[in-house]
């Protein structure tokens, strides 16, 4: 027993979920026989019927996960390292940090502090080393060294429209397109390279905040202050790919709150839980006089806490290990655990865990939430929802960024008024003026956009003059139940008039989705409001130029809608993106990686 808040902590474990749950111990002679041992029963999860994207290995800190990350490494078990400061510590990552580096006319890159920096052409060659070290079989082209240089050229002479669009051009030279996603330690490069774009588009984004102009060479210097600070401290946490088919490795502490079918928890020895810094007196560079110290300094209360958050993380299965080689002793936390009879004590190396994966309950204890949003972008093409959604490349940067949603917010605020009587075009330019800003363009551009939304409104209002008025409610979240999923998302406005209910979607333009695409999208909220007789319309209001488009939502019409949504949830479980070539693969903002663009 450990007491938090004078309050005893029952360290003394029990399953307590329905089903066939179980916790194992295990105890070894040395820690390479123990992490021997992980790698063989997570093997064995799988072979006993389970996957790897069900398994979570928690770790006190990354550099106790290092002999079990070379193991699996060895072994070809696909994994995925939580947290984004580890990011950086993968070879295809540190191959493009070093090449977005060498941009910068001050360009460098540090391999362990900075009398080892790297600088100039010296990362040119140093990535290209990187690469053909760790990707023999990459088939670059032979002038790939000149392919750079002319691709560093075209970058700083302002020949590309954004950092994303330089990103993608340097990954199609290093053969992107080539990557397997079939193959899981390709797609586990993949992904990386897509976090890697996630974190250009934040820095692009915090770049161009207030319409900034672009400077190139000055923002190529500005990113590689920013990789080089990234390495060090980019974020503690970071979301863990759902659909990446690998082990999860991560910290307690960045896995609070989530869970997985099958947790380890291995490496259980005093001087990690407790950690012998425990206690310890810190120096420090600022006058700590006025601060209660202790409460930061790390209690035994603090660390059973860290070792309860742990234990408690598995859905069905949770494995603990120790070793107890010469000088090192099981976790004084971990004895008080193994006192209860609900721990299966297993003899040897050779002993392993019975997951008895039961397919009548196993990874069915919550119903899986998709958005509206995600199954609109699966429908118009699924490999973009891979490429967007799944891996995390991200769209192309726009200063225009904001528009439709401050319009549709100036549509709801002016809704809001009309129903209290208030004539809408005299409280249009108001709103307009108040509530639409654009965070990434230039003032001349803000009130250009300004002008245009009140014009669009004014002209909307003429043609429809009782919509404003008739909007009962607006931004309506609803969640519709489908037998094995739920389906999210919020209705724009509901219209109301003598004939009934309207189902209402308001869009700015048709540029970005087709009639087709938003009538499903109306179509889907009416399968949620089946039940509800009152709704036998559906609609989209384009706000351009006025026009209400009507939607067929009878019987057969959301018969066919439900079976498009049960297709594409469909694929996106099974994890199948195929190409869905249109007319819209010209426009799309993936078509410079995507392998099946033309």
């Amino acid at each position: 027993m450990t007491t938090r808040n004078n309050k005893s902590i029952d360290l003394c474990l029990k399953a307590t979920r329905v089903g066939m749950n179980n916790i194992y111990y295990n105890g070894f002679k040395s820690e390479n026989e123990e992490t021997s041992w992980v790698a063989d029963a997570i093997e064995k999860y799988v072979s006993d019927g389970g996957s790897y994207n069900e398994i979570c290995v928690l770790v006190r800190i990354f550099k106790f996960a290092e002999s079990l990350i070379s193991e699996l490494r060895k072994r070809n078990i696909p994994y995925s390292i939580t947290g984004k400061r580890r990011l950086f510590g993968y070879a295809e990552v540190i191959v493009v940090t070093k090449l977005m580096a060498w941009l910068s006319f001050k360009g460098f890159y540090n391999e362990k502090g900075l009398k080892n920096s790297i600088t100039g052409d010296k990362l040119l060659e140093s990535a290209l080393t990187d690469w053909q070290t760790h990707f023999p079989n990459s088939s670059l082209n032979s002038n790939v060294r000149r392919q750079l240089e002319n691709w560093k050229a075209k970058s700083l002479s302002g020949g590309y429209d954004d950092i994303k669009s330089v990103y993608e051009a340097m990954l199609n030279i290093l053969n992107f397109k080539q990557l397997d996603e079939a193959d899981k330690k390709q797609m586990q490069v993949i992904l990386h390279f897509g976090q890697f774009s996630t974190m250009l588009n934040n820095f692009e984004h915090s770049l161009r905040l207030g319409g900034s102009k672009r400077n190139w060479e000055e923002d190529f210097n500005t990113l590689c202050f920013y990789l080089h600070e990234a390495k060090k401290s980019y974020g503690t946490v970071s979301e863990e790919v759902s659909n990446s088919e690998g082990v999860a490795i991560s910290t307690i502490h960045q896995f609070k709150g989530l869970d997985r079918d099958c947790v380890f928890m291995p490496y259980l020895i005093d001087g990690h839980y407790p950690s012998s810094q425990m206690g310890k007196s810190k120096s420090y560079m600022v006058d700590v006089s006025s601060f209660v110290i202790g409460r930061y300094a790390g209690t035994r209360e603090d660390e059973a806490n860290i070792f309860y958050e742990g234990i408690s993380r598995p859905k069905h299965s949770l494995v603990m290990t120790s070793n107890y080689g010469k000088g090192t002793e099981i976790s004084p936390f971990l004895k008080d655990s193994l006192q209860s009879n609900f721990v299966i004590k297993l003899n040897d190396k050779y002993s392993f865990p019975d997951f008895q994966i039961d397919p009548t309950t196993h990874s069915v204890d919550e119903l899986k939430s998709y958005g509206v949003s995600e199954i609109m972008l699966n429908h118009k093409c699924p490999r973009l929802y891979f490429l967007r959604e799944i891996c995390g490349y991200s769209s192309k940067f726009n200063q225009m960024l904001g528009y439709g949603k401050c319009l549709h917010f100036c549509v709801q605020q002016i809704a809001e008024k009309t129903t209290m009587g208030i004539d809408p075009h005299t409280i249009v330019d108001d709103i307009v003026e108040k509530h639409l800003h654009l965070p990434f363009a230039p003032n001349t551009d803000n009130v250009i956009a300004k002008q245009k939304a009140k014009k669009m409104l004014h002209d909307y209002i003429d043609r429809n003059p009782d919509d404003m008025a008739n909007m009962s409610d607006t931004e309506i979240p609803i969640t519709i139940k489908f037998h094995d999923y739920l389906v999210e998302g919020k209705i724009d406005a509901i219209i109301v008039d003598n004939d009934g209910k309207d189902i209402r979607e308001n869009k700015t333009s048709e540029e970005v989705m087709s009639k087709e695409d938003m009538s499903l999208q109306v179509q889907i909220y009416a399968v949620g409001l089946t039940g509800n007789n009152s709704f036998k319309r559906g609609s989209v209001a384009f706000l351009d130029d006025g026009t209400v488009h009507t939607v067929d939502v009878g019987k057969e019409s959301l018969k066919a809608a439900q079976q498009i949504i049960d297709d594409c949830v469909s694929g996106m479980e099974r994890g199948y993106y195929p190409p869905k070539p249109s007319t819209f693969c010209e426009k799309c903002d993936m078509k410079n990686i995507c392998k099946f663009a033309k």
